[in-house]
């Protein structure tokens, strides 16, 4: 039957299946069945927007999305969702103007929610993505004075000091990083591909090491660690490590 608890036990079943379980695509069924006591829920339809985006459906995740904002034009979640998906689809084919129209979700989203650190984030990225390096540095900065300790933004503003020559600003972001996520294979990969630019012999190695340790099926780590133990002269080491990066 129709009921208020009825529709909380499905958004939250639904939810739960969405981030919390192997299984998302038990989301959907709970998502439209909750959606038919509530069909004006934007709540529900970013979530489903969310779900399509899971199952690389960008053309039906979008019209979720676009159809949250028609119930509620400054619902952040539904700009903030259909921004992320344009951003997936800048270099495919599929979506028409996606750069323009990633940008202009997100820039409405801080507009109506100066504060919502995601939005900064996530123009950030498009700005990256789109080679304007110099403003990327800025909104990642804007986002970390909001949130100091954001792994994306920190991440993402080693990367875009890396383009502008900062090799240093970046090895200090990565650094603060891996303090965050100390088990983050990629992020420590990273840390040390920066610390072997600006000649950390020591700590590109150790980094590398660790990564490779985490996660022993990334192969990049292995690759990297390989390549610096061979730069120091371990040939039997750098063999082992290419040999696990095959």
């Amino acid at each position: 039957a129709s009921s208020p608890a009825n529709f909380r036990v499905l958004r939250n079943r639904a939810l739960t299946h969405l981030y919390g379980t192997k299984r998302p695509d038990l989301a959907r069924s709970d998502f439209l069945r909750a959606l038919k006591e509530k069909p004006g829920s934007v709540e529900l339809l970013c979530g489903l927007g969310l779900w399509e985006q899971h199952r690389k459906r960008p053309q039906e995740a979008i019209e979720y999305d676009t159809q949250a904002l028609q119930c509620d034009p400054n619902c952040a979640s539904a700009l903030l969702g259909r921004g992320n998906v344009y951003l997936q689809e800048i270099d495919g084919q599929s979506i028409a103007n996606a750069k323009q129209h990633c940008m202009a979700d997100f820039q409405r989203a801080i507009h109506l929610h100066p504060n919502f650190v995601p939005a900064h984030v996530n123009m950030a990225l498009a700005l990256h993505a789109n080679k304007h390096d110099s403003h990327a540095w800025h909104s990642f900065t804007s986002a970390l004075t909001m949130d100091p300790i954001n792994p994306t933004a920190l991440e993402g503003r080693a990367a875009s000091s890396q383009v502008l020559d900062n090799n240093y600003g970046a090895y200090i972001d990565m650094s603060a990083a891996i303090s965050l996520e100390p088990e983050n294979a990629r992020l420590l990969t990273t840390h040390g591909f920066i610390a072997q630019i600006i000649n950390d012999v020591h700590v590109a190695t150790h980094s590398f090491m660790k990564a490779a340790q985490t996660d022993p099926s990334y192969g990049l780590a292995h690759y990297n660690l390989g390549t610096m133990l061979r730069t120091r002269g371990d040939l039997h080491g750098a063999k082992a490590a290419y040999t696990r990066a095959i």
